[in-house]
């Protein structure tokens, strides 16, 4: 038995744009500053190889991503895993951004 595949979207990784990561990083901080958590106070900028969305609308629009931190930086697996009070906080910095934006 034969199985043919063929590349349904093929597209290059994109640079995030730089004025939407300052403005990320901002209300991440904004977020934290409003929970009381255990989460590390330092908010990272991460280099990521992932494409995700982000290549496949980046000609129409500026990019950039949001992570949520996961025990040992497993994603995309079984074994992921994210705590309570980092998914409130991410959704308190998107809220942050969004009330923000300009």
């Amino acid at each position: 038995m034969t199985l043919l595949c063929s590349p349904q979207h093929d597209a290059g990784s994109v640079i995030c744009d730089s004025e939407l990561s300052s403005q990320l990083k901002s209300a991440a901080y904004s977020a934290l500053r409003r929970i009381e958590s255990d989460i590390q106070v330092e908010v990272p900028t991460l280099m990521s190889g992932a494409r995700h969305d982000a290549m496949a609308i980046s000609h129409l629009t500026k990019v950039r991503m949001l992570f949520v931190r996961c025990r040992a930086g497993i994603s995309h697996s079984p074994q992921e895993h994210v705590l309570d009070n980092d998914i409130w906080a991410t959704g308190l910095a998107i809220l942050s951004f969004l009330e923000n934006i300009h």
